[in-house]
């Protein structure tokens, strides 16, 4: 091999290199970890309503089932769509379970009913319109392939149970989650950088955004305290 190819050689590599770094930094190389707790201030929220915030553990005021997610200009280059794989929702005791769900563009949902009664699954929205009947051990699978956010999610009815309701949430990056009992949500992999955290609460309507700012290799802790003014209106 010639000295001039030999360079030639190097020059490209060296190409590459810059780009694979600069494609790495442009999507989020230098990353942090997001992790939180979302809770309620108690006081001033009538009996009556406190109940639809899921706050399950006693003296803690933890809110379940808050659908946490980021935003900002940083994640618009995440364009790839990972479908999440075994996503379930059943009817059971007369109420989808679970009632509020979130999931990535082009994740399939499988509607079961595993209770005797027949069931029917509806939703009209702009991101899935269907309506089906689902007798006792039937089932019914759904592709969702555009995104709704965090403001606007697809509701779920049974035609024949007016009582019963669920939420579906869809989004186009990976960043977002669904809190448990005590409250807790966790992102890893941040990019770096200034981020909106919004948070939902469908069945309480409840809603919350605030500013976070990412730094590389650390851990930003997060409390998001909720209150009455905080009720979708």
């Amino acid at each position: 091999m010639s000295n001039r190819t030999m360079h030639a050689k190097w020059v490209f590599l060296a190409v590459v290199l810059i780009q694979s770094a600069a494609i790495d930094r442009a999507f989020g190389a230098e990353t942090g970890i997001v992790e939180g707790r979302v809770s309620i201030v108690p006081s001033d929220i009538p009996k009556w309503r406190y109940s639809r915030f899921y706050v399950r553990r006693k003296g803690e005021n933890s809110v379940a089932e808050a659908v946490v997610a980021l935003r900002g200009v940083q994640l618009r280059g995440l364009k790839e769509d990972v479908p999440q794989k075994g996503v379930e929702i059943d009817q059971i005791n007369f109420q989808f379970e679970p009632e509020t769900t979130a999931i990535r563009v082009g994740t399939s949902i499988k509607f079961l009913n595993n209770e005797g009664a027949t069931h029917n699954v509806r939703a009209s929205h702009t991101a899935a319109s269907f309506n089906e009947n689902l007798p006792g051990g039937g089932e019914f699978s759904y592709v969702f392939k555009k995104a709704t956010g965090i403001t606007d999610p697809v509701v779920l009815g049974c035609v024949y149970h007016g009582n019963m309701r669920a939420f579906i949430y869809v989004f186009d990056q990976p960043f977002f989650s669904v809190t448990d009992t005590p409250g807790t949500f966790r992102f890893e992999g941040v990019p770096v950088g200034e981020l909106q955290l919004d948070v939902a609460h469908a069945a309480g309507q409840l809603k919350k955004s605030q500013r976070i700012e990412i730094r590389s290799g650390e851990t930003t802790k997060v409390e998001v305290l909720l209150s009455l003014p905080d009720v979708a209106k």
